[in-house]
């Protein structure tokens, strides 16, 4: 944009949040956008509880609500929202927490 329409400091501001907000659409994933929604939920749920959950009890849950996801399709979701800095999988039981930047992807998706 030129000069101009950014030297308004309203302008510039709302120019800031539409390029943060598009900055989602960067993500280029490898299954349907609703198994990476659905994981992102289950993961913020146990952190508004203040608890880590691993792959085991989202595929419970996933059995649960009859989604078709397998322990290991899970873990490559897993692994792969951590690469987009969505989720931090930690080592061992550590279980799986979400990132601020997970928590906004799954506001700005949630149906």
């Amino acid at each position: 944009m030129p000069d101009y329409i950014l030297e308004s400091s309203e302008t510039k501001n709302q120019c800031l949040k539409m390029l943060e907000e598009k900055n989602y659409e960067k993500f280029k994933f490898k299954r349907d956008l609703n198994d990476y929604i659905f994981v992102l939920d289950k993961i913020n749920k146990a952190y508004d509880l203040k608890q880590r959950i691993g792959r085991r009890k989202i595929y419970e849950y996933a059995i649960e609500e009859k989604v078709f996801l397998t322990e290991q399709q899970i873990r490559s979701i897993l692994l792969e929202l951590q690469d987009f800095e969505l989720v931090k999988v930690l080592s061992g039981r550590g279980g799986s927490i979400i990132t601020e930047k997970g928590r906004k992807f799954l506001k700005q998706n949630e149906s």
